[in-house]
């Protein structure tokens, strides 16, 4: 059996018009490879959780439903995980996307 290996590699953090301390930032989270780690833990998180919301997977891990939601886009470009039906979040109790990782 020949598996797929999962690509980390950081996708732009910082768009083209955003201020050059932005691109610093963005430089430096992947540089110190907290991009990766984020992307690791949660996609290993979604595996054991599977559609669940940003804010119901935050409960699991070492990271708050707003890192959890910056790395969301890129995952789903990169085909880690992928974007299911909205529904009611229990910890935030508002509607959020839900979250599955992608059988790779």
């Amino acid at each position: 059996m020949h598996q797929q290996a999962l690509n980390f590699d950081a996708a732009p953090l910082a768009r083209g018009l955003d201020p050059e301390s932005s691109h610093r930032a963005a430089e430096g989270v992947v540089r110190r490879g907290t991009v990766s780690r984020h992307e690791r833990t949660i996609l290993n998180a979604l595996r054991d959780h599977p559609n669940v919301t940003a804010g119901e997977l935050a409960k699991y891990i070492d990271l708050d439903s707003v890192q959890i939601a910056r790395r969301v886009s890129a995952m789903v470009d990169k085909g880690l995980i992928q974007i299911c039906p909205a529904r009611r979040c229990t910890v935030k109790r508002r509607t959020m996307r839900t979250l599955r990782a992608v059988a790779v």
